[in-house]
């Protein structure tokens, strides 16, 4: 019997997010962090790294899923016709508009939704991204969704290594530093699906990155790159 038939990844995820205890941050909390984006740069080494393995050949619109402030949604929008930034704070969703008018971009639109709302509205579009916020509760679901939204095209990014800390009750429990399901399970979740998903890695400076002392992570922040071709229906 294949391994992928005897073990239920998406389910093994799920139990293992439960465990670690890491607890979602509501939309308020993201609404307070928004205003202090609202005058910072968008540019940085992690979205100019993430945006160079983008393959944008046919693409015309793209949905950022989680945008935050627009670090990638408006740094893309003038490749393309259209850009649509979701994220289920709506003070962000304010700063990403703030953005794309300074930039003097008319092709960004908000949307205000959630990982748990139904998406009927959120439009299909050539490419979907998901940097930096797919810490989610139900892997499997969320990554059937940004597969369903995307025409050609997915690209997302996980912790891999140097940036998130475990919570205080599932530190002892797991015995190391990542505070995360571990990546290698969207891969297997993603397998499952009937996807044949790639593997790449952006690695950057972080001046909050957890000491690793000599390890090659040390001050720095891994993310896993998983990007995947959407067949046509």
């Amino acid at each position: 019997m294949l391994l992928k038939n005897r073990l239920d990844f998406a389910q093994l995820y799920r139990e293992e997010k439960r465990r670690i205890g890491r607890p979602a941050k509501t939309p308020q909390q993201w609404d307070k962090r928004a205003h202090k984006l609202r005058d910072q740069p968008l540019a940085s080494p992690y979205a100019t790294e993430l945006i160079s393995h983008i393959d944008f050949t046919g693409a015309r619109t793209l949905l950022d899923v989680g945008c935050g402030a627009g670090n990638i949604a408006i740094q893309v929008a003038q490749r393309l016709d259209a850009v649509y930034g979701l994220d289920y704070s709506p003070v962000m969703l304010d700063v990403l508009m703030h953005h794309a008018r300074t930039a003097g971009l008319a092709n960004v639109h908000p949307v205000n939704a959630s990982w748990d709302d139904d998406w009927d509205d959120v439009p299909v579009c050539d490419l979907v991204v998901a940097s930096r916020s797919t810490l989610v509760e139900d892997m499997g679901d969320a990554l059937q969704r940004l597969h369903r939204h995307a025409r050609q095209r997915v690209y997302i990014t996980y912790p891999a290594s140097g940036f998130f800390a475990p919570s205080r009750d599932a530190g002892a429990a797991q015995g190391q530093g990542s505070g995360a399901p571990d990546y290698m399970f969207i891969l297997n979740i993603l397998r499952q699906q009937g996807v044949f998903p790639t593997l790449q890695y952006i690695q950057t400076p972080h001046h909050s990155a957890p000491s690793q002392g000599n390890s090659p992570d040390a001050g720095s922040v891994r993310w896993a790159l998983i990007a995947w071709d959407v067949a046509p229906a």
